[in-house]
């Protein structure tokens, strides 16, 4: 089995007609200018070249992205299927870094937000919890204790994590990666739909005083703090989810928002309006302001309607 016949059988496994004449022409093109691979007869195990992934491994390698996504889209009528999780088969390394799935609270903290719990907002939801659910329009997710809803869909975010812990590797939609000029970024490797959750900005909560403490402290560093609300920050400058890593964009693919779970604040990243593509970067609007006499930095998203710095100066 050579690489033109273990990309056919690739594409077969991911439901692509294979007697489609489009797909065929791609496949030919692509397979003649790779260089030829030497199989074992057992089915899915390539032993060298430059599909190799180490002996006695499961056949895997990457979907084309960038410019081999390109030259296969010229083909009309061609379109890889919607729902394939595309991971890397090699991890960008991140330095200075450790990641933390959950928001880790600093001295005096949980305490705060003990004392500025507001009084649960009970929903009255019968069958589902679709958009006219009152908990949903204040962004507060249900949970047993508010919903008795048979059907409810307001828990995305506690859905997330319980997918999460079942091992479930599409779940986490994304990857770290090397973005240019910009230095990290996060991609997606699948598809998200408008208004999927993507993943929570977690780090340590800390007060005002803290942060001004760590903003003099590391005075000319890159930040990685995020405003949450009542004087709570989330910083992951150290640790924290590769939330951290999405750029800033003048016109963004995704957007933060505060959501509250049995009052505990978390901030996440959603998908927007128009939905994200596998293999597109990752992008929010910052949307901050600059104190007083700093300068700004300058913006590198490279959209047609940037601004040329990001935030606004205060």
């Amino acid at each position: 089995m050579d690489v033109k016949h273990s990309i056919s059988v690739f594409f077969n496994f991911s439901h692509v007609a294979n007697n489609n004449e489009i797909l065929r022409h791609a496949i030919d093109e692509i397979s003649d200018s790779l260089p030829k691979t030497v199989v074992r007869d057992r089915p899915g195990v390539v032993d060298r070249g430059v599909y190799c992934v180490g002996k006695s491994s499961k056949f895997a390698f990457r979907l084309p992205l960038g410019a081999g996504l390109q030259k296969m889209s010229r083909y009309s009528g061609f379109q890889l299927p919607s729902k394939y999780y595309n991971p890397a088969l090699k991890k960008t390394r991140t330095k200075d870094w450790k990641p933390l799935y959950r928001n880790a609270y600093s001295s005096g903290m949980r305490s705060k937000l003990q004392r500025d719990r507001l009084a649960r907002p009970a929903c009255v939801c019968k069958n589902d919890c679709a958009e006219d659910c009152l908990n949903r329009a204040l962004r507060y997710e249900c949970s047993d204790a508010i919903c008795k809803a048979a059907n409810c869909t307001n828990r995305q975010i506690q859905e997330f994590y319980r997918q999460q812990k079942l091992g479930n590797a599409y779940t986490c939609g994304y990857e770290v990666f090397l973005a240019g000029q910009k230095g990290h970024g996060l991609r997606a490797i699948r598809d998200y739909t408008a208004g999927e959750l993507i993943l929570e900005y977690t780090g340590e909560i800390i007060d005002k005083s803290m942060l001004n403490e760590r903003l003099l402290a590391n005075r000319g560093t890159h930040f990685y703090i995020l405003c949450m609300n009542k004087g709570m920050y989330i910083d992951a400058s150290v640790r924290g989810s590769e939330a951290r890593f999405a750029n800033h964009s003048c016109d963004p693919n995704s957007q933060m928002e505060l959501w509250l779970i049995d009052d505990e604040p978390h901030m996440c990243l959603f998908a927007g309006s128009q939905g994200i593509r596998n293999g597109d970067e990752i992008c929010y609007n910052y949307n901050f302001s600059w104190f007083q006499g700093s300068e700004p930095l300058k913006c590198l998203c490279g959209a047609a309607n940037c601004t040329g710095f990001m935030g606004t100066q205060a």
